[in-house]
């Protein structure tokens, strides 16, 4: 990975993150799992009720136009900004273990719960969330439907916290698009409740159906990323 990343950013040029090798290195992974969803409910008959076609290739789009204006605000202003953030670390932790590793992630997950919960309670980072709130459709290709708005909004400064304490922002985006990439797989309505110690502490498909929902109950609740411990604590969970 390490040696990929040099030669895209050496030889070619480019800045690429080791977040931008994950999202863009799992996008076949998500574009097979959508056609798979596809070809599952139609073979049921009844994709019409689950998928509207046009919307899953604007979905994309988005998608696609949110890492490029990431990659963008990454180049131009964020890279150079988090280097001289680094410069005021109390401590450099390295991610060479699995307890720097486990810590790491749950740092990442614990800043990610409170910074999609402003995404919901603070108008401000709403602005940029909604779009992912504004399909009345639940599948694969909804988790896609993001905005170009979340570089601009100020999303990075919620994990700025870890990058103090000692990880590098490397790593900390990194993380964060590990947690990421695995909410594209909870967007969906064709899997069903897991079994309850998977539903006690992962963040799973039933639970983000919830967090989309519209009852009244289910708005601005299950704000978790990967696990859905958090919501249990502050009292977010449905």
């Amino acid at each position: 990975m390490d040696a990929l990343l040099e030669l895209l950013n050496t030889q070619y040029g480019l800045h690429v993150t080791l977040r931008d090798l994950i999202l863009f290195g799992l996008s076949p992974v998500f574009i097979a799992t959508f056609i798979a969803e596809v070809a599952y409910l139609k073979r049921k008959g009844v994709l019409d009720k689950f998928i509207d076609l046009k919307e899953s290739i604007m979905n994309f789009t988005l998608g696609g136009a949110y890492q490029i204006a990431e990659g963008v605000v990454n180049l131009v202003l964020l890279a150079g900004f988090l280097a001289w953030f680094e410069t005021f670390q109390v401590t450099q932790i390295p991610v060479d273990g699995v307890l720097s590793a486990l810590l790491l992630f749950v740092l990442v997950e614990f800043f990610y719960y409170w910074y999609h919960r402003s995404s919901h309670r603070i108008r401000w980072f709403w602005c940029a969330h909604v779009v992912h709130h504004s399909s009345e459709n639940m599948n694969f290709s909804t988790a896609m439907r993001q905005s170009i708005m979340y570089p601009i909004s100020g999303n990075f400064i919620f994990f700025l916290p870890v990058i103090l304490i000692g990880f590098s922002a490397e790593a900390v985006f990194a993380c964060y698009a590990v947690n990421l990439a695995y909410q594209y797989f909870i967007h969906t309505q064709q899997i069903p409740k897991l079994h309850p110690w998977i539903e006690f502490v992962f963040n799973t498909p039933s639970h983000h159906r919830a967090h989309h929902g519209v009852n009244e109950k289910y708005i601005d609740m299950n704000y978790g990323g990967i696990v859905i411990v958090f919501d249990r604590l502050f009292n977010t969970f449905v």
